[in-house]
């Protein structure tokens, strides 16, 4: 917290010293300037950067695996049970998403892009509260949002900003990551049947990737 007050301070007064004159640490300050010919040679020698294939093993890890694994859940459980100020954030934010699951209105074609992105943010907020309050409520809140999603995306055009769901790629990415984590926190739920994991597979993640 200290080190970001400084930064924010430091920000604030955009490094000001006297005379005018804008004043820098040294650790920030750029390096000194040098010569076309300099710059020409010194690039030449940087070593190219090595890209390493990662090959994508045959058999997957069971789920949950993307945002967090079976052992990190029981890490943060045991975190949040061992830290009283932590405890009672967590059991706020369940509560909130237990009341959202009971008043859950379910995205449609008029959603549009706001509608859209707060489904998606519904989705994975009630599948992390699934899986640190094991509430069934929860998981079948977020599985009827991605089941939802599944006869709507396919309709939607892309967007001359290259969206879908959303009116630009950057909204997309996000609303599509909130997709994927609720999908792969409540996948061994029992809130998905086997139908509908194809389906949002299929119709939803896949064409969003």
């Amino acid at each position: 917290m200290k080190r970001l007050w400084i930064i924010a301070l430091l920000c604030a007064l955009g490094f000001v010293g006297g005379c005018g004159q804008t004043r820098m640490p040294e650790e920030l300050a750029p390096a000194e300037e040098t010569t076309s010919t300099e710059q020409s040679t010194e690039q030449a020698e940087e070593p190219k950067p090595v890209v390493e294939v990662v090959e994508i093993p045959e058999e997957l890890p069971a789920h949950p695996r993307v945002f967090l694994t079976p052992d990190r859940i029981t890490e943060l459980k045991d975190a949040i049970a061992a830290d009283e100020w932590l405890e009672e954030y967590v059991d706020t934010f369940i509560a909130e998403c237990e009341a959202n699951a009971k008043i859950l209105v379910l995205p449609t074609m008029e959603s549009g892009e706001g509608g859209n992105g707060a489904a998606g943010i519904l989705a994975r907020d009630f599948a992390l509260a699934y899986v640190l309050s094991d509430n069934m409520d929860l998981a079948e809140a977020s599985a009827d949002i991605l089941r939802a999603f599944v006869p709507l995306y396919p309709q939607y055009e892309v967007t001359y900003m290259k969206g879908r769901a959303m009116s630009a790629t950057l909204g997309e990415a996000e609303w599509g990551r909130n997709m994927a984590c609720a999908y792969d926190l409540i996948y061994n739920s029992g809130a998905l049947s086997d139908e509908d994991k194809t389906a949002i597979e299929d119709d939803v993640l896949r064409p969003c990737g």
